[in-house]
């Protein structure tokens, strides 16, 4: 990666080759995990994921696979023929689900794996969401982010 910066023959002019030359350092020194991160999850949106991936949210979640269908508004019938056909999900439900599975594992990871404590957490209503159970709110990006924004503080001993 090559970043030329502007320079308009100012004093400030070392100042700016400075400034790129330690984030040109930096980004190549960087993992690589780091670096194509978001590239790469653009790529795997793009792509889509199999319905079957539903699947383990539902088991993750600890729910009956049609609460899962609910949140994304697909009929049973319909879930089951795109599973048989292995079928692709589209960008925006493929999107919803990869967020949805993150932050399912994340929360995993804050009740310290305990699997059974944390599938009653996401069904029981929060106070700090409103009342609502976490898992009422996995219909949107949004709405999960209110999901993690309670994990983290759970995770960094806020009561939540």
């Amino acid at each position: 990666m090559v970043i030329k910066p502007y320079l308009d023959g100012s004093e400030d002019d070392k100042d700016k080759v400075n400034v790129v030359h330690d984030f040109q350092a930096e980004y190549a020194s960087a993992p690589q995990s780091i670096v194509y991160e978001d590239h790469i999850k653009v790529d795997e949106i793009r792509a889509g994921v199999l319905y079957t991936k539903l699947d383990e949210i539902a088991e993750l979640a600890g729910v009956p696979i049609h609460r899962v269908l609910s949140l994304f508004d697909i009929p049973q019938t319909t879930y089951n023929k795109r599973k048989r056909e292995a079928q692709l999900m589209g960008t925006r439900d493929t999107e919803l689900t990869i967020y949805m599975e993150q932050t399912l594992r994340f929360g995993l990871e804050v009740f310290n794996d305990e699997i059974g404590k944390y599938q009653h957490w996401l069904d029981k209503p929060i106070i700090s969401l409103g009342g609502v159970t976490p898992l009422s709110l996995f219909d949107s990006i949004t709405g999960i982010e209110r999901v993690r924004d309670v994990l983290y503080a759970l995770e960094y001993g806020n009561l939540a």
